[in-house]
């Protein structure tokens, strides 16, 4: 694999006393083959959005699905980003999930975008409408990079800019408010 090949297969292990056990195993594969995806865990769920496989952007959002002893079983389509960013980051606040940058377009054509986007995360687990957040854009565009939330901050850390693309040294830091906590249920 070179990183630019969409892939279905997924592979657990299983994460006890802060050490990961030595095996990892075979889990249920993607509904759809994607790469440059972004992915966030929310109530005990993992959530997988945008990225790309031959055909383009993947707008669809996906999240697992467990049985009752927590074994992820499988994966549920819980919503749609319009225009699904590849090497996007994301990241939850407040019962909704954040989209920061990206590329718009996909890897053969796109260019890396400054767009903030945010949705509501139902108490199903579905993903509701995407929405630009006014006046959210990022200083700078930016691409493949990491996102670190630590409430209030929020920091979008190198990546790649610009039209080509370059490897970018910009670390971006924004402040949300802090509104009381969705409290969510576990199993």
């Amino acid at each position: 694999l070179d990183g630019t090949t969409p892939v279905d297969r997924v592979v657990i292990a299983a994460i006890m006393n802060g050490a990961m056990a030595p095996t990892w195993r075979p889990g249920p594969s993607l509904p759809v083959a994607r790469f440059g995806h972004t992915s966030f865990s929310f109530g005990g769920e993992v959530f997988l959005l945008g990225g790309e496989n031959d055909d383009g952007p993947i707008a669809d959002v996906i999240r697992t699905q467990r049985d009752a002893t927590f074994e992820v079983t499988s994966w549920a389509s819980v919503g749609t980003i319009d225009s699904a960013p590849t090497f996007g980051a994301a990241f939850v606040h407040a019962g909704q999930v954040w989209v920061l940058g990206g590329l718009s377009g996909g890897r053969t054509s796109g260019n890396a975008t400054a767009r903030v986007l945010r949705a509501d995360i139902g108490a199903d687990g579905h993903i509701g409408a995407f929405s630009r957040v006014p006046g959210g854009d990022l200083p700078v565009a930016l691409a493949a990079s990491a996102v670190v939330y630590d409430a209030p901050y929020v920091y979008k850390v190198g990546g790649l800019t610009g039209d080509p693309l370059v490897a970018s040294s910009h670390v971006v830091i924004g402040t949300l408010p802090c509104p009381a906590r969705r409290s969510v249920s576990r199993r």
